[in-house]
């Protein structure tokens, strides 16, 4: 492919900032980069986590990104903490992906997807929450775990990044956390990616990243929290997907409110993070859709 027209593709899309304030892992090596590329440079798209040795667990509007990205260029799971490491880059490109049949463009309800991989990956995945309905997770830390952007200007490095994020409200479909001292917190890039439950071991996935949001209108990722969609809501629908190795036992958990209690949030779909091409920003025109209004 045209060098050219990777730098048009990743110029068109947007590309704002990742973990705020988060660190550098080598940790969680489930956690993946789901990327389009040409061969020699990345472009990310969102995260998310290994759940099954094919089978890649994330949010359903990082599909819209990547097949668009998909017309010109591969799309692959990266593994490992670092796109730009020396030697091979533990990469598998998605053969399929299937979005929760009720998802809809837009909004957060139904916000998951689950991505095959063209072969097993390189790394042991993660379980999902088994019991997570019945759990208090309120004043909980949950481990949120991503590849994106590294400040507000869009700079990337292609480095896995993680945060904890304290558990602010749930619902039978959300949990809000955020950083207590607002200084660190999820954005672009870092969609899809699993929030974990770190006190056990392995690591449980509880639910993966979704939307950030603010208390006022501002905007933006700093200083606010993330939304999580809890993954036991979907249980039935994932087992079924995964035929023969289900992922989560019962049924789901029944919809209470629709979004997320508390809060005047302004909620931000976390778009794309790009890596290793020159880009400019342009915000998502689902920026400001309120969490509140989801159907």
């Amino acid at each position: 492919m045209d060098p050219l027209l990777l730098i048009t593709l990743a110029a068109a899309l947007a590309a704002p900032p990742p973990i705020i304030g988060g660190d550098e892992t080598a940790a969680y090596p489930a956690a993946a980069a789901l990327t389009a590329t040409d061969g020699r440079g990345h472009i990310v798209v969102c995260s998310g986590v290994l759940v099954r040795p094919r089978w890649v667990l994330s949010a359903a509007h990082c599909i819209e990104e990547l097949d668009s990205l998909g017309q010109f260029l591969t799309i692959q799971a990266v593994f490992g903490e670092s796109l730009s490491g020396s030697g091979e880059l533990p990469a598998i490109d998605i053969d399929d992906r299937f979005p929760h049949p009720e998802w809809r463009a837009g909004v957060f309800d139904y916000d998951v997807a689950l991505f095959h991989l063209a072969e097993r990956a390189p790394v042991d995945p993660l379980p999902l929450a088994a019991d997570e309905r019945s759990v208090e997770w309120v004043g909980a830390e949950l481990q949120l775990v991503g590849w994106g952007d590294t400040d507000q200007a869009g700079s990337n490095d292609g480095r896995k990044r993680t945060v904890g994020l304290e558990v602010e409200t749930q619902d039978g479909w959300f949990l809000r956390a955020r950083d207590g001292l607002g200084d660190a917190n999820l954005c672009y890039g870092d969609s899809g990616g699993p929030a974990l439950d770190d006190s056990v071991d392995p690591p449980a996935v509880v639910g993966v990243a979704a939307f950030v949001f603010q208390d006022d209108d501002s905007g933006g990722c700093v200083g606010g929290g993330t939304g999580v969609v809890r993954a036991r809501v979907f249980g039935s629908w994932l087992n079924a997907r995964i035929d023969g190795d289900p992922l989560l036992g019962g049924a789901p958990a029944p919809r209470t409110e629709a979004g997320c209690a508390g809060g005047t949030a302004a909620g931000l779909v976390l778009g794309l993070g790009l890596w290793g091409a020159p880009r400019r920003r342009r915000r998502s025109p689902a920026a400001r859709r309120d969490p509140h209004t989801i159907r």
